[in-house]
C-alpha cells in the first residue's frame, strides 16, 4: 500500500469516524427519549390534520370517542366531570386541558398554574387549530388551540398544553456532551492514524538515518532490515540495503584487486630477478675471465641467450595477460569446424615437438561436422599453453599427449590429457591462478612463468566456455575446456527432438 493511499484513507477516516460516532450517540439518545419525542411530534402534527379525529386517535389521546363527543356536542367541555376524566389520562403524559367560553377560562388542569393562561393566544382566529410555544418559570410548554362553538352560540376554545421542558433540558444538556464526544473522537482518530502512519514511515526513516551514520563512519558490516511493505518507504529501504551490499562488495573487490596488484608486482619482481641475476652472473663470469676457453665461452653465451629469451617470453606473457585482465584484447570470433581445426593443430604440434620425443593422439567422438564459435589464434594459444605446461611435468622418457573432442549439450568439450606426475588435490583448484607454481624450484628450472594456464582460463572465459582440471598423483592430468556449438535450425530441432 502506497503512502499516498495511506494518507487518503487517513483523511477519509478522520472525517467519517467522528461523524459515525456522533450519529451513534444521537441514535442512542433518540432511542432513550423516543417516547417524549414521539408525543411531541404528534403534538406538532395536530395542526396539520383536517379533523380532530386523527389527533384523538394517536398515542397522545388514547380515548377514541372523545373526538366524536367534542365535535358533536361541544357542551361536553362544560361538564367538569367529563373534563376531569380525560385530564387524568393526559396528565400521565405531562399534558392538560384549558377550556374557554367566550373570553373566560372556565376549566384548567391541576398540572399547570393559572399564570400560564396569560400567555395563551386569543381563543379566536382564522384557523380551527393553532399551536404556539410558551415559557413559564424557566419551563417550556407547547399549546394547541381547537376552536369550538357551544350550544348557545357562544364561541370558545379547547387548549391542550404539554410540557416540553424535559426534552429541551435533555437536549441542552446533551449538546455539550455531543460536542465533547465529537472533539474526543477527532482527537482519538487522529492519534490512531498518526501512530499508524508514523509506525510505517518514521521508524523506517530512523533506520535509514542509522544506516547512513554507519556508512559515514565507514562501517558496512551491518544489515538493514528490509521492509515487507511495498510502499515508497519500503522501496527506499530495500534500495538502500542493496546499495550497502553493492558498496561493500565494491570495496571488497577493490581491496582484492589492490592485494592482487601487490602480489602481481611481487611475483613479477621475483620472476624478472631470476633471469636477470643469471644473465648478470654469466656476463660477470665472461668479463672476469672465468670463461677462459672457447667451449666455456660458448656455453656462457648460450645460457645468456636462453635466459634472455625466457625473460622476453615472460615480458610478452605479462603484457598479454595485462591486456586480458583489462579487457583490451580484441577477439575475432568465427564459425570453426572443431574437428578440422584440432586435426590441423595436432599436425603442427607433432612437427614442433618431434625433437622432444612427444607422441600426440587425437580422438573424435563422432563430431566431424560440429561447428563452434572461436578465435582461431587465441584458441591455438590455449592449446599450446596447456600442452607446454603438461610437458614441463612429464618426467618419463616417452611423453604422451592425448586430445579428445567430446559432445556436451550445447557445448563441445576438448580434453587434453598427459602422462605426467599429476597434481595433488589440494593444489588442483589453484593451477589456473596467475603465477601459481606447485613446485617453485622445479618451475624455475623448466622456465615456467606461472601465467600459461591463467591466460588459457581468461581466453576460454572470453569464449563463453568453462575450463577445469582433473588429476591424480602419478597418473597424469586432464585439462578440459568447452566451446559453444553453432547449430543450424534443423540440427537444433534434432537436438530438441523436434525432427525424427
Amino acid at each position: 500500500m502506497s503512502i499516498r493511499f495511506k494518507l487518503l484513507i487517513s483523511y477519509i477516516l478522520a472525517i467519517l469516524a467522528p461523524i459515525i460516532l456522533l450519529s451513534l450517540f444521537i441514535l442512542l439518545t433518540m432511542n432513550i427519549f423516543s417516547e417524549h419525542l414521539s408525543g411531541l411530534k404528534n403534538f406538532y402534527n395536530i395542526a396539520e390534520t383536517d379533523t380532530f379525529e386523527s389527533f384523538l386517535n394517536d398515542e397522545l389521546f388514547p380515548i377514541v370517542n372523545v373526538q366524536n363527543e367534542v365535535r358533536q356536542d361541544p357542551d361536553h367541555l362544560l361538564t367538569e366531570s367529563y373534563l376531569s376524566l380525560y385530564t387524568s389520562q393526559l396528565e400521565k403524559r405531562q399534558a392538560g386541558f384549558f377550556v374557554i367560553k367566550g373570553t373566560e377560562f372556565i376549566y384548567q388542569s391541576d398540572l399547570f398554574t393559572k399564570a400560564i393562561t396569560e400567555q395563551l393566544s386569543k381563543p379566536y382566529g382564522p384557523s380551527i387549530y393553532h399551536t404556539e410555544a410558551i415559557t413559564m418559570d424557566g419551563r417550556s410548554y407547547q399549546s394547541l388551540r381547537m376552536a369550538v362553538e357551544y350550544g348557545d352560540g357562544t364561541p370558545g376554545a379547547l387548549y391542550l398544553v404539554i410540557e416540553t421542558s424535559p426534552i429541551v433540558k435533555i437536549l441542552n444538556t446533551s449538546l455539550p456532551t455531543v460536542g465533547l464526544l465529537f472533539l474526543f473522537s477527532v482527537i482519538v482518530t487522529n492519534c490512531l492514524l498518526t501512530h499508524f502512519i508514523s509506525r510505517s514511515v518514521i521508524k523506517s526513516l530512523q533506520d535509514l538515518k542509522g544506516a547512513a551514520e554507519h556508512i559515514k563512519e565507514g562501517n558496512l558490516d551491518f544489515s538493514l532490515e528490509t521492509c515487507h511493505c511495498k510502499d515508497e518507504i519500503g522501496q527506499v529501504v530495500d534500495a538502500f540495503e542493496e546499495m550497502r551490499i553493492r558498496l561493500k562488495e565494491s570495496i571488497e573487490t577493490n581491496l582484492k584487486v589492490d592485494n592482487n596488484r601487490k602480489e602481481l608486482i611481487s611475483n613479477i619482481s621475483h620472476d624478472l630477478r631470476t633471469p636477470v641475476t643469471a644473465i648478470k652472473g654469466y656476463v660477470e663470469g665472461i668479463r672476469d675471465g672465468v670463461a677462459n676457453n672457447p667451449e666455456k665461452l660458448d656455453r656462457y653465451i648460450e645460457t645468456i641467450y636462453k635466459k634472455a629469451s625466457d625473460l622476453d617470453k615472460l615480458i610478452d606473457e605479462l603484457f598479454f595477460y595485462s591486456k586480458l585482465d583489462l579487457k583490451r584484447v580484441s577477439f575475432h570470433f568465427e564459425e570453426v569446424n572443431s574437428n578440422d581445426y584440432l586435426q590441423d593443430c595436432i599436425d603442427d604440434l607433432r612437427i614442433d615437438f618431434r625433437c622432444k620425443n612427444v607422441h600426440f593422439n587425437y580422438e573424435n567422438n563422432n563430431l566431424y561436422e560440429t561447428t563452434v564459435m572461436a578465435d582461431r589464434v587465441q584458441l591455438k594459444r590455449v592449446i599450446l599453453n596447456i600442452i607446454e605446461n603438461s610437458l614441463k611435468f612429464i618426467e618419463k622418457e616417452e611423453k604422451r599427449i592425448s586430445v579428445t573432442l567430446k559432445e556436451e549439450a550445447e557445448y563441445v568439450a576438448i580434453e587434453i590429457t598427459d602422462n605426467g606426475i599429476g597434481i595433488s588435490s589440494e593444489h588442483l583448484p589453484l593451477i589456473f591462478d596467475r603465477f601459481y607454481r606447485e613446485d617453485s624450484a622445479r618451475s624455475n628450472e623448466n622456465g615456467g612463468s606461472g601465467l600459461g594456464l591463467a591466460i588459457a582460463k581468461e581466453i576460454i572465459l572470453a569464449h563463453g566456455g568453462r575450463i577445469c582440471a582433473e588429476s591424480k598423483l602419478g597418473d597424469g592430468t586432464t585439462i578440459r575446456f568447452t566451446l559453444k556449438r553453432v547449430l543450424s535450425d534443423d540440427a537444433y530441432a534434432k537436438e530438441k527432438g523436434g525432427i525424427e
